[in-house]
């Protein structure tokens, strides 16, 4: 296929080629041929060209892409001056895919907007086309400040069904420009904000987010809570050292003293698992037999080996028979742990 730069190429060789034989001098094939290459170098893309070009070709996705790849890397190779005029093509139906492309590659902020925009389509491919190419100028340019505005509409679609997984992906991809934005999402009225803000601050694995999220815990929607426990346990996993994760270990172990917090705390240091054990096993100590209760039952939900000689020191000496049987329910239950693994 012609496109119009092949023929504006194709009209300065033609010219070249013309005047060359109206001066009289007959040159070799091989100069003429030098020539042709040189004006063909020498030919500085035309933008207006190149998008259009982009119509006269196939839809995106046929067997006909390796053209439209040509044009787009062409387009990026003009760099930053020619993002005005792709953002303007984004309103044409026939080339937007692959101007969409083409703004993602050159990776400059000013398409953040429109791109994010374009999160909003109900066409699902276009989506994701629309979202790789922020999540590439989010990660060139982390600091930028049309990022935040990008991050605040992308939150904002959080409480769509629809949309909510996919941009739940999308933040997470972005990561620590994220985190502060979704931070304040999880005090949303809208509990699918406020889930959708939860699920994806776990893809970032940020550890500034669990303080955040342990405050979650306490949600009255079911949903919440249990986003915000899986995200919780994942930063957790990742980070098991770190002073966050473990004034957030310490938090959950206060929940042992309140009666009717007690089970989801439980469930909650199982979650996180591995990094709880230590902090628990210096929970055994505590005055309160509903914290050393508490952390007796997690550590054997959790199944460590680590915890069995603070246990077996529970079970024989602890003065709170309760709290007694409770440790020799959780030996049992490492012991078997460890017998079905060897």
């Amino acid at each position: 296929m012609i496109t119009n730069t092949t023929r504006t190429r194709q009209g300065l060789v033609a010219a070249c080629t013309i005047a060359v034989a109206l001066s009289g001098f007959a040159p070799k094939k091989d100069t003429i041929m030098g020539l042709r290459t040189a004006y063909a170098q020498q030919t500085v893309e035309d933008p207006d060209a190149l998008i259009k070009d982009l119509e006269q070709t196939s839809p995106y996705g046929t067997e006909k892409d390796g053209m439209h790849s040509d044009t787009v890397d062409k387009l990026v190779k003009l760099g930053p001056p020619v993002v005005p005029k792709l953002i303007e093509a984004l309103k044409n139906e026939k080339t937007k895919r692959w101007v969409v492309r083409a703004l993602g590659d050159i990776k400059d902020p000013r398409a953040l907007i429109p791109l994010t925009e374009m999160l909003d389509s109900a066409d699902k491919d276009m989506r994701t086309i629309a979202s790789a190419a922020i999540v590439d100028i989010a990660k060139a340019d982390p600091k930028n400040p049309d990022i935040a505005k990008a991050v605040h509409m992308m939150i904002g679609m959080l409480g769509d069904d629809s949309k909510q997984e996919s941009t739940i992906q999308e933040l997470g991809e972005i990561g620590a420009p994220t985190v502060a934005p979704l931070i304040g999402a999880l005090g949303n009225k809208d509990p699918k904000v406020r889930k959708g803000a939860a699920a994806a601050l776990g893809k970032t694995g940020d550890v500034w987010a669990v303080r955040g999220l342990v405050e979650r815990l306490d949600d009255e929607n079911e949903d919440v809570w249990e986003e915000a426990l899986g995200s919780l346990g994942t930063i957790a996993k990742a980070n098991p050292g770190n002073p966050e994760v473990v004034k957030a270990i310490g938090l959950l172990i206060k929940k042992f003293k309140n009666d009717e917090k007690r089970e989801s705390a439980i469930q909650e240091l199982v979650e996180i698992g591995a990094p709880a054990v230590t902090p628990l096993i210096e929970a055994l100590k505590d005055k309160n037999p509903k914290v050393r209760e508490g952390a007796v039952k997690s550590l054997g939900e959790i199944k460590d080996a680590r915890a069995l000689p603070a246990l077996r020191r529970i079970s024989r000496s602890d003065p709170n028979e309760k709290v007694g049987n409770a440790a020799d329910d959780s030996i049992k239950k490492i012991e078997a742990e460890l017998n079905s693994s060897s």
